[in-house]
């Protein structure tokens, strides 16, 4: 009887000492998994964070490209205007001599 009480103590010490193990085991990888999950958030912010930027810079980036061809186009537009204006002003001496001289030909 001694002999199978003593094998139960030792079964019994063995089993508690896997218990032990095993509970140590989960509760380093469960602090593993919350380190891991952790720094997956703090990554992901990270990265979250740097496309924002990325695309404001961006946006800003184009913006100013738009607002400088608007620029472009709006000065073209005024050099094309003068250049209409100054043709025209030009030619209205011959307009005016045309339509006077329609008027003389067609009489009173």
């Amino acid at each position: 009887m001694d002999q199978e009480s003593s094998l139960l103590e030792i079964v019994r010490k063995k089993e508690l000492e896997i218990k032990s193990r095993t509970e140590k085991a989960t509760k380093e990888a469960e602090e593993a998994i919350a380190l891991a999950r952790k720094r997956a958030e703090e990554i992901m912010d990270s990265a979250r964070l740097r496309g924002e930027e990325e695309s404001s810079r961006y946006l800003e980036q184009q913006q100013k490209v738009l607002e400088q061809e608007i620029l472009e186009i709006k000065e073209r537009s005024l050099s094309e205007r003068q250049r209409i204006s100054l043709a025209a002003a030009e030619r209205i001496g011959e307009a005016a001599e045309l339509v006077l001289s329609r008027i003389e030909a067609k009489g009173p």
